[in-house]
């Protein structure tokens, strides 16, 4: 799509993808899976600011998030910079920081291209 659209910084006004680690096709898994989509699109359409990132949480059957970790626009992913397990994001410094993901040698690639 980059390509065919003028390139990443032309589709980035339109489109973003956010991945989502550890979460199934259609939700649940191991990985943190709620997040508010509605709140990211309307600011998009009623006041022209693309997210930079979408908090997503880990909930328990009580409701009481377990989990909270930052989702950002691909090609970049959530990096720990504490080197410890962070269940819940206190308040202040956010020790998930944004790191660009590697991008696959050819011999990794999946058939027909990247």
């Amino acid at each position: 799509m980059r390509k065919v659209m003028g390139g990443a910084a032309a589709s980035s006004d339109f489109a973003r993808l956010f991945l989502l680690p550890g979460v199934a096709h259609c939700g649940g898994g191991q990985g943190p899976s709620t997040f508010d989509a509605l709140t990211a699109i309307t600011d998009r359409v009623t006041k022209g600011k693309a997210p930079g990132r979408l908090t997503t949480t880990s909930v328990d059957s009580t409701g009481r998030v377990t989990a909270i970790r930052p989702t950002y626009p691909f090609p970049y992913v959530a990096e720990n910079t504490t080197r410890t397990i962070v269940p819940r994001r206190s308040s202040g410094h956010d020790p998930v920081q944004p790191r660009r993901m590697p991008r696959p040698s050819s011999a990794t690639a999946p058939e027909g291209g990247r």
